[in-house]
């Protein structure tokens, strides 16, 4: 006679197993799922830092072209003096001045309290005086504290002698050795300088500069309240 028990009993005994196994296949298919879903997060994670990286890449290398931006400011200033060039022994300096050409002669001196930085001062003159063919210095800009290491920067400036994280600069306007008229960084401006090159062996310097002046004293309308200068390229030692 058939066992229906002992059938019924293997039958239960082999759903449960098939139970068991059932189970851990479906606690096996949502660890994967788990993992799986951890995985994608992962990727998405890095794609997105990589991409973030790269933006940031791409800003800086932007704003490393575009140091001296391109001058869109319109002045209707007329009658200022623009200054003569000088000899231009060393070097020279090429660029607007307001809204006219002009040149100047460029000199780069060691600092005087500390020889591993550099200064560069852009020099224009009065016209040569008849009676004694001296040419008397009458604009200065002097851009100080320049490290000779640093081969190619670009710096904003300031009128703070002792910024950490600026490059100082000054615009005065002389008679040679007697003060005419002193101006302060105008900060509203697009103030920067950048060094395109420098080789701190042969002292040769190629650089760009754009820099607004303003004074609390002036004297319309050859020496103007505000100066500024635009689109000036400056080189030393070629």
């Amino acid at each position: 006679m058939y066992d229906y028990r002992q059938h019924y009993s293997k039958n239960r005994e082999n759903n449960f197993y098939k139970q068991i196994i059932l189970n851990h296949m479906m606690r096996t298919w949502n660890i994967t799922r788990i993992l799986f879903l951890l995985l994608i997060i992962l990727v998405m994670a890095v794609s997105c830092r990589k991409e973030n990286n790269a933006i940031e890449e791409i800003d800086q290398l932007e704003d490393e072209t575009y140091c001296i931006k391109p001058d869109t400011q319109k002045d209707t200033i007329t009658g200022f003096y623009v200054f003569e060039k000088g000899k231009q022994e060393f070097g020279f300096a090429k660029g607007i001045k307001i809204n006219q050409p002009f040149e100047a002669s460029v000199f780069l001196r060691d600092m005087w309290n500390d020889n591993s930085k550099f200064t560069i001062s852009i020099i224009g003159y009065w016209s040569m005086l008849p009676q004694n063919g001296h040419s008397a210095e009458a604009e200065s800009i002097n851009i100080g504290s320049l490290k000779k290491d640093t081969m190619k920067s670009c710096n904003d400036l300031t009128f703070n002698l002792n910024s950490p994280d600026s490059t100082f600069i000054t615009y005065n306007v002389v008679n040679d050795d007697v003060h005419v008229l002193s101006y302060k960084l105008d900060l509203s401006g697009h103030n920067k300088l950048e060094i395109i090159s420098y080789n701190k062996e042969t002292n040769r310097l190629k650089a760009k500069l754009s820099a607004s002046f303003v004074t609390d004293k002036e004297f319309p309308p050859l020496l103007p309240k505000k100066v500024r200068f635009s689109d000036v390229y400056i080189e030393h030692g070629y």
